[in-house]
């Protein structure tokens, strides 16, 4: 089971390369999911990286990531005669926030209240083990020190 679709919608500048824009918003919908999931930075004691190579800093790749549709809709800047404005990375945190409410909604039967991210497969099996175990919350934030599996 994974993400089945994703959608973002933009409130943007003034469009004058759509596909471009189209193009940054499957970007940062990708970087979002990839927050969610995958991009885990690991640290030793003295708050030296553990995480120091691709191998161990994982990215989403094709097969992890769903049909994307981008929606801009039109919003010109006041600022400046050309009503053009940065564009930002407004979809990044909305799609790690959506992905990690949708698997805390899959797992309302566990009460599962998940805060931390990314979140593995390995600490979702902790967390509805410490739920069935008789937790009155199985909470992901207390065990931060767990690595997510590689």
């Amino acid at each position: 089971m994974g993400i089945v679709s994703a959608a973002l919608a933009e409130k943007k500048t003034r469009t004058y390369q759509v596909s471009s824009k189209n193009r940054h918003g499957h970007q940062v919908t990708v970087h979002g999911i990839g927050n969610a999931l995958f991009e885990w930075m690991a640290f030793d004691s003295n708050a030296q990286p553990l995480t120091t190579t691709l191998a161990e800093y994982l990215l989403p790749s094709a097969p992890e990531i769903p049909p994307l549709g981008v929606h801009l809709v039109e919003y010109p800047s006041t600022k400046n005669p050309l009503g053009v404005k940065g564009i930002g990375e407004s979809g990044t945190v909305p799609a790690a926030a959506a992905v990690i409410s949708g698997v805390e909604d899959a797992l309302r039967d566990y009460d599962v209240r998940i805060d931390e991210a990314p979140i593995s497969p390995l600490r979702l099996f902790e967390l509805i083990r410490a739920s069935k175990a008789g937790s009155t919350h199985a909470h992901a934030g207390e065990n931060m020190a767990a690595s997510p599996d590689p």
